[in-house]
Order: C-alpha cells, then sequence, then structure tokens
C-alpha cells in the first residue's frame, strides 16, 4: 500500500491555475500524483523534462513521485504497544498480552535518495524556493529517520535567511509572503515533531540555531525550557522561563510553568506568588489553574 505524502502534495496543488500557459502539464502530473498511476507519472514526468529540463515544477514532482514508490506496508510482531496507533494484541496461553501486530510504512532508502537527488538539483537552480527545503526535510524526518540532516538542512535555510541573500517563493516561484512569519512557525513546527518523536538531541540543535536567529522569540526560549524540562532539569528549565517573563511579563502559560516549577523545586513562597499573580490576572485559561494550584498549596 503506498500512500502520496500531504505535506509536499498540498505544496503542489496549490498554484495548479498558475500553469495553464504551459498547457496545464503541470495540473496533469499533479492528477496523475493524486490518482496514485505512478508510472504513468514517471512517463509524463520524463517527455515534461526532455522538453522544459530546468522547469521549476519537474523537481518537486519527482521527489513526490519517488516517494510514493519508495513506501511499501508491511506488518509486524512487536513487544510494546505502538503509540497512537492500532494494534492486534496476541495473547499467551493465558490470555496475557505476548506482543502486538502492527501496520507501517517501511520506505526503500535507494529510491527515496533519488528523489533526494532531483530535489536538491532544483535547489541549485532556485535557491529561494522556500518549498523544495520544507518538502525535503519533511522526508528526511519522516521517511528517511534521518532528523540530523534535516535538521542541518533547516539550520542551512536560516543561514541563507538571515544573510538576507534570499528572497524567498513558493509554488511556481510566486514570492512568499510574511517570510519571516513562514520561517518562524515551520521551524517551531519541526522543533514540536522532534519533540514528539523523542529525539531532543536534535531538538536541542535546532533550538540552539533558531535562538542564534532569535535570541528573544518566546516560542523558542519556551522550548528550551521544554527541553530542560524534558530532561529533567528542573532547575534549568525554571531558570529559562524566568528569563521568558522578563520578555514576555504578561504570558500566562510562562508565569503558571514558572509557579508550578518553583513548586516542584520547593520554593513555595514563590510558587504562592506566581500563582497568584496568573490568579490576578483573570485569564480565562490559565486562572482557573492558578485556583486550584493554590488552594492545593493551602491544605497541605
Amino acid at each position: 500500500m503506498k500512500k502520496a505524502l500531504t505535506f509536499i502534495s498540498t505544496i503542489l496543488v496549490t498554484s495548479v491555475l498558475a500553469f495553464a500557459q504551459s498547457g496545464n502539464r503541470y495540473e496533469e502530473a499533479v492528477s496523475l500524483l493524486n490518482q496514485g498511476k505512478a508510472e504513468e507519472l514517471k512517463t509524463y514526468l520524463e517527455k515534461w523534462e526532455e522538453e522544459e529540463p530546468q522547469h521549476s515544477e519537474i523537481f518537486p514532482l519527482w521527489l513526490n513521485y519517488y516517494y510514493y514508490i519508495s513506501g511499501e506496508e508491511v506488518v509486524e510482531l512487536v513487544k510494546e504497544p505502538p503509540v497512537g496507533g492500532q494494534a492486534l494484541v496476541m495473547t499467551d496461553s493465558l490470555g496475557n498480552p505476548a506482543g502486538y501486530m502492527v501496520r507501517r510504512i517501511v520506505y526503500d532508502a535507494e529510491v527515496l535518495a533519488k528523489g533526494y537527488e532531483k530535489i536538491d538539483q532544483g535547489i541549485a537552480l532556485y535557491p529561494d524556493r522556500l518549498d523544495f527545503y520544507f518538502g525535503k526535510t519533511h522526508l528526511l524526518m519522516n521517511c528517511s529517520n534521518d532528523a540530523a540532516a534535516a535538521v542541518a538542512l533547516l539550520s542551512s535555510v536560516m543561514d541563507r535567511h538571515m544573510s538576507k541573500s534570499a528572497s524567498w517563493t513558493w509554488t511556481m516561484n510566486e514570492p512568499l509572503e510574511n517570510e519571516e512569519e513562514t520561517l518562524i512557525s515551520s521551524v517551531q513546527d519541526y522543533i514540536a515533531a522532534l519533540f514528539d518523536m523523542g529525539d531532543l538531541d536534535n531538538a536541542a540543535v535546532l533550538i540552539e540555531r533558531a535562538l542564534k536567529s532569535y535570541p528573544e522569540n518566546v516560542m523558542f526560549l519556551s522550548d528550551k525550557a521544554g527541553l530542560a524540562f524534558n530532561k529533567g532539569d528542573m532547575k534549568m528549565a525554571l531558570k529559562q522561563y524566568l528569563k521568558i517573563l522578563e520578555i514576555a511579563p504578561e504570558d500566562y502559560l510562562v508565569m503558571t510553568n514558572v509557579a508550578y516549577l518553583s513548586e516542584l523545586t520547593g520554593d513555595v513562597k514563590n510558587a504562592r506568588k506566581y500563582y497568584q499573580m496568573v490568579k490576578d490576572s483573570n485569564d480565562p485559561e490559565f486562572a482557573p489553574i492558578a485556583v486550584s494550584a493554590l488552594d492545593a498549596l493551602n491544605n497541605k
């Protein structure tokens, strides 16, 4: 069973109408991809490439093609129950769980490498196509299990952005609006993905690189605090959240975290102080949490 990648497919279908002047080749290629007609798509791209070898949209289409044919669904027996997934529970003679049958997609590394080669050619020709970088990053993280390479690629994007040498574009080489916002939010999404994968080491590398460019960005500072928390370093997490509070003194999520970490580290006085500040804010989301926390402290 093979499945087209939602992220890249979304990139591909955003500017179909803009391709009308080129005979709707792009639209036709996307249609073949979405129908799962891999061999027809391959033939179509080869012919198109002969006529327009450097057309910008050929490269992400090839990446999609190689992604599509690289995946194969397998069924395997694992010892631990899958996180967030379905599984058939296998039991022993006493009815106790003995293993779990799960389905997953495995990807052929050699086939994916051909897709990476194509998108790298596209990046060389169109170094400002931000979607090319993000498409490759997505596959590196989710199909190749190479988060380190994904982080390195994202770091190169931030380097290029901070050098002011990029004028970022998207599908059909259209100028990208809100470049900074798009870059920051996308990097944050990848940091969150690394947290979800439990890859704290690569998350740390990406967070530090992001903070190098945006040292007072509250999201990235919060990521650093969350990283310390996940590693069990409560004092460092508290230090980071206090730093954020200096930058964003009315961020009641951060203030609640400061109160909670103060409580965890035994500083009940400051825990009460910050919980009270959150309570007094009447923030609809965090004030009720503070009220409950203060009640719990008072009942100890």
